[in-house]
């Protein structure tokens, strides 16, 4: 098995340099970046997988749940150093992955003045943070699919498909300090998933709902203290005000 290859950190950082000014290398409108064996870093005792094919875009389906059990599954038993590590993920966007990330966030729909902004975005992790490893089109999939992974259960990637259901999951609640908690993203999925008839309205809003009430009690009690069951509870509490949320379009009308 080979060696997973990075790029070194002076190739990137003059990749992120011109970026940021939005001087836009034509291989990104083309067939991908050129590099020299010199800006490659083969880094020893992290092995690569034997093949990384992801299910491309296809009009409006991005196929995000699928390949984010594609790339887990390749990268199950990455340390936190290498799950964070920059390099690591816009190697895998630039290279092993290019194919499905150049047809997934397409730089050449992006408005001309921004596109510089919009690669930093989709193809690096600039700065390292859960923000911006939930933003790189790889790492969005390797983590929503590490946090929400559950082994206990039949099917460990159900909470993994709830996650990729609503953009407010990977945006608003695992970002968030409470969803960085396995236990607490955990909860607040699994709450989601054993009640569709509650939330089959406007469930945006009542997610959001969910996020801002947690949010208020952990000014005052440690929810990762809690169990799972005692979070679930919690958030039980809040069932009537969630029930009557309705959706924009019911307002509109009812106004």
């Amino acid at each position: 098995m080979p060696n997973q290859k990075i790029f070194r950190l002076k190739f990137l950082a003059n990749l992120i340099g011109n970026l940021k000014k939005n001087k836009i290398d034509e291989g990104y409108l083309r067939n991908g970046i050129k590099f020299d064996d010199d800006d490659v870093l083969e880094v020893p005792g992290f092995t690569a997988p034997k093949e990384l094919k992801l299910t491309l875009p296809a009009g409006s389906k991005k196929y995000d749940f699928e390949n984010a059990v594609k790339v887990f599954e390749a990268y199950k038993d990455l340390s936190w150093t290498q799950a964070t590590d920059a390099r690591f993920w816009t190697y895998l966007t630039h290279v092993t992955c290019w194919d499905f990330v150049k047809k997934r966030s397409q730089i050449e729909k992006s408005e001309e003045g921004k596109r510089g902004d919009f690669i930093l975005r989709h193809y690096f992790v600039v700065p390292v943070n859960t923000s911006q490893l939930l933003l790189n089109d790889i790492s969005l999939l390797w983590w929503t699919a590490h946090l929400t992974y559950d082994s206990a259960k039949r099917d460990p990637y159900q909470l993994t498909k709830e996650a990729f259901s609503m953009l407010d999951y990977t945006r608003h609640l695992l970002p968030g300090i409470q969803g960085r908690n396995k236990k607490f993203a955990h909860a607040v999925l699994e709450y989601v998933s054993e009640n569709k008839e509650l939330f089959s309205k406007a469930k945006e809003a009542k997610v959001r709902f969910i996020m801002r009430k947690c949010n208020y009690v952990a000014g005052y009690r440690v929810l990762p203290s809690l169990t799972k069951v005692e979070i679930k509870k919690l958030i039980a509490k809040y069932k009537q005000e969630i029930n009557s949320i309705v959706p924009k379009a019911e307002i509109m009308q009812n106004a």
